[in-house]
C-alpha cells in the first residue's frame, strides 16, 4: 500500500485507511507501514498520524501490538458493536426494540436456511440443542451461566447457517445489548425449572427447518422470543447501558 502526499491533518490518515478498507487495498490483518514512513509520505507530521492511527485504534479498526506495529483488526465485528452500542443507548433504545430486530433476523435467516442449505447442513444444528444438563460437568449443577450460553449458541448457529455476513454482525451487537436482560430472563427460567421449555422451543425451530417450512418457523421464532409478563417482572428496569424495558 502506497500512501500519497495530503493536507496536514491527522483526519487525512483515517480517511486514507478508511478508503484503502473499501477499495481493498487493505484486508483483516494487514500490516500498516511505520508512523515515519506514512508522515513522509503523506507530508504529516508523526504526532498528527499518531493522533489518527490512535484514533483508528479506539474505533476498533487498528490493533497496535508492542513493538510489532499497527494492524488491520482481524475482528471487524468489534467495530460495529461498540458503535451501535452506543448509538443505541443514546437513543434510549428499548427491549422491545432488540426483540423486533432479533425477530426480523432470526426470521429471515431461517428463511434463507429453508431455501438454501442442505439437509446435512441442517441436520447438524441438533448438536447445539441437546438438553442444558448434558452440557454439565460430571459432579456440577446446572447453572444460570450454562443456561445462558446455551440459548446463545443455538441462536448464533442458526445465523452462521444465513450466509449473511452483516446477519452475524447486527446479530453480535444485539447479544451484547440485550445479554443483560438473558441473564435475568435465565435466572427465572433456572428458578421456575423451565430450561427444558427452552429445550423444546429450540427442538420446534429445528423440526421446522427439516421440514422447510417457512410459516411453521416465523410462528415458532415468534413463540421463542415472546417474553411474557411473568419474565418481564423480573427483568431490571434499566441496564447499566441505560436501555430499558
Amino acid at each position: 500500500m502506497e500512501f500519497t502526499k495530503t493536507t496536514t491533518n491527522c483526519n487525512e490518515v483515517f480517511r486514507k485507511i478508511e478508503q484503502d478498507i473499501l477499495t481493498g487495498e487493505l484486508e483483516c490483518g494487514d500490516k500498516l507501514p511505520t508512523e515515519r514512513d506514512m508522515a513522509a509520505n503523506m507530508s504529516l507530521s508523526r504526532s498528527s498520524v499518531r493522533e489518527g492511527l490512535k484514533a483508528l485504534e479506539i474505533m476498533g479498526i487498528l490493533e497496535s501490538r508492542q513493538g510489532g506495529g499497527n494492524y488491520i483488526t482481524q475482528h471487524p465485528e468489534n467495530t460495529i458493536n461498540n458503535t451501535l452500542c452506543i448509538m443505541f443507548a443514546l437513543s434510549k433504545g428499548k427491549l422491545d426494540d432488540l426483540l423486533q430486530l432479533r425477530k426480523v433476523l432470526e426470521t429471515e435467516a431461517c428463511k434463507y436456511i429453508v431455501r438454501n442449505v442442505s439437509d446435512q447442513a441442517i441436520l447438524q444444528l441438533e448438536s447445539s440443542i441437546i438438553p442444558p444438563q448434558a452440557h454439565m460437568e460430571p459432579g456440577k449443577e446446572l447453572s444460570v451461566e450454562l443456561l445462558t450460553a446455551y440459548d446463545s449458541n443455538f441462536h448464533m448457529a442458526l445465523l452462521d447457517l444465513s450466509d449473511n455476513i452483516l446477519y452475524k454482525y447486527l446479530y453480535q451487537t444485539l447479544f451484547v445489548l440485550i445479554q443483560q436482560y438473558f441473564q435475568g430472563m435465565a435466572e427465572v427460567t433456572y428458578e421456575k425449572a423451565e430450561y427444558q421449555k427452552t429445550y423444546e422451543e429450540h427442538l420446534a425451530i429445528l423440526t421446522a427447518l427439516k421440514k422447510r417450512d417457512e410459516k411453521l418457523l416465523e410462528e415458532m421464532i415468534e413463540t421463542h422470543i415472546r417474553i411474557d409478563e411473568t419474565y418481564r417482572e423480573s427483568l431490571p428496569r434499566h441496564t447499566k447501558m441505560g436501555i430499558s424495558i
